[in-house]
């Protein structure tokens, strides 16, 4: 039963109070809360939307109305999903666990590493010269720097850098407390070795996934996409999030959107109006 409390919160935000209550007991503070906004610290340290709380992919007509969380401890299912792969096909893969975030102005989502197995999650770059492009300033003091990164990309929709500035934004920010935190490699290795499996849902995913893409040989990864979301429309078949992926990694996406091919013309829709 929603506390009075969720209640009361479920009245300015406008959502159902048994969601809320849900979202409350997955948070550790409300950092905002208005009409269909409810922004949370998540008990994992992020700060999220409704505590990452789905109900798109879960819903059974059949047997009432369910929510699906985040996972309690991200890197432990990833090591779990490592080991069960492990013991399926005797590959050891590195597992990235992501979730979709909206970032305040920025258009669409943000694929954000939460938990992770396999390797370690930061670069220790203490020391090092800070370079981009062509000029380089005085050295790293104590910042830490996340390893999964790409050597050069930007992605319009989602950090506004002009391509091939030189510039290397992180395409999976991870909690300086969270996922992995205590693994840290030594400036000048190789931060990813053996084959990357990175689980992949929407829009966040595919960006996720297209970073990746971008710092992994391709022998080296593996996307596994949602399907929950497929759906039959005109007697086809449709898998959006195979789609945005798709799209994603072949350069084609729409960077306003989040969503769909860039420039696309709906001329084949209109034509089945007529």
């Amino acid at each position: 039963m929603p506390s009075a409390r969720a209640r009361e919160l479920a009245q300015t935000v406008q959502k159902d109070p048994r969601l809320v209550e849900l979202v409350l007991r997955e948070s550790q503070r409300v950092v905002r809360s208005a009409k269909d906004v409810l922004i949370v610290e998540h008990r994992l340290g992020l700060i999220m939307a409704n505590a990452g709380i789905d109900q798109s992919n879960v819903a059974d007509p059949s047997s009432g109305e369910f929510a699906l969380l985040l996972p309690e401890d991200p890197d432990a299912s990833a090591a779990r999903l490592r080991e069960r792969l492990r013991t399926l096909t005797g590959c050891e893969p590195g597992i990235v666990v992501s979730d979709s975030f909206g970032r305040p102005w920025r258009v669409g989502t943000v694929g954000v590493a939460i938990g992770c197995a396999g390797f370690p999650a930061t670069l220790d770059l203490c020391g090092q010269a800070i370079c981009s492009g062509v000029l380089c300033a005085s050295p790293w003091s104590v910042t830490p720097t996340r390893s999964l990164r790409p050597p050069r990309c930007s992605w319009s929709g989602e950090r506004g850098t002009p391509r091939d500035s030189g510039a290397r934004p992180d395409f999976a920010s991870t909690p300086s407390a969270g996922c992995c935190a205590h693994s840290t490699i030594a400036a000048g290795s190789v931060p990813v070795t053996g084959h990357v499996v990175a689980l992949s849902g929407g829009v966040g995913g595919a960006k996720l996934a297209h970073g990746l893409s971008l710092a992994l040989p391709p022998e080296d990864l593996s996307i596994i996409v949602n399907t929950g979301d497929d759906f039959r429309h005109l007697g086809l078949h449709i898998s959006p999030d195979l789609d945005s992926v798709m799209y994603a990694l072949a350069g084609l996406s729409d960077p306003v959107r989040g969503w769909g091919r860039r420039d696309e013309t709906w001329t084949f829709m209109e034509a089945l109006r007529v």
